[in-house]
């Protein structure tokens, strides 16, 4: 379909991120973890306060979309921030995904964001988006899981 050709999870090398040396360890992961929240940029999205659900819904209905470049600001910020993040070695292929869904949420909004001059593609985003949601919560999943071993 051509939403599987335009919006697909990226393959990120190991090259992209910050690998450390060091063991995960409950220092190393808490200090993981926090690099991770700390590298969530939503600043556009809080003030905005709506769901991006809704924001979606009003750039097709006011044919509008600067609300939505709003938040592909911010999940570039978002990935270039997670590209920084020092990885304790056991959580690489983990921060890989969670990397790789940012990046696909990022190029789903830039689809979004051009509706007016490539509105297929925002199709493909659009249906995209609902999937790419379900990845980033299955991740947390898969997260919670991991560190509740440090």
């Amino acid at each position: 379909t051509r939403a599987k050709a335009h919006f697909s999870l990226p393959i990120i090398k190991d090259e992209e991120i910050h690998i450390s040396s060091e063991p995960a360890t409950s220092k190393t992961v808490s200090s993981y973890i926090q690099q991770l929240v700390d590298a969530y940029h939503s600043e556009n999205a809080q003030r905005i306060g709506a769901r991006e659900v809704d924001l979606i819904a009003d750039a097709i209905n006011t044919k509008s979309a600067e609300k939505i470049g709003l938040l592909v600001s911010d999940y570039r910020k978002t990935v270039t921030a997670l590209k920084m993040v020092l990885v304790p070695r056991d959580f690489v292929e983990l921060h890989k995904k969670h990397l790789a869904i940012f990046q696909l949420l990022t190029s789903i909004f830039e689809g979004i964001e051009n509706f007016q001059t490539d509105p297929l593609k925002a199709m493909a985003a659009i249906e995209t988006y609902p999937q790419a949601v379900d990845m980033l919560q299955l991740w947390n999943s898969e997260f919670d899981a991991v560190i509740s071993n440090y």
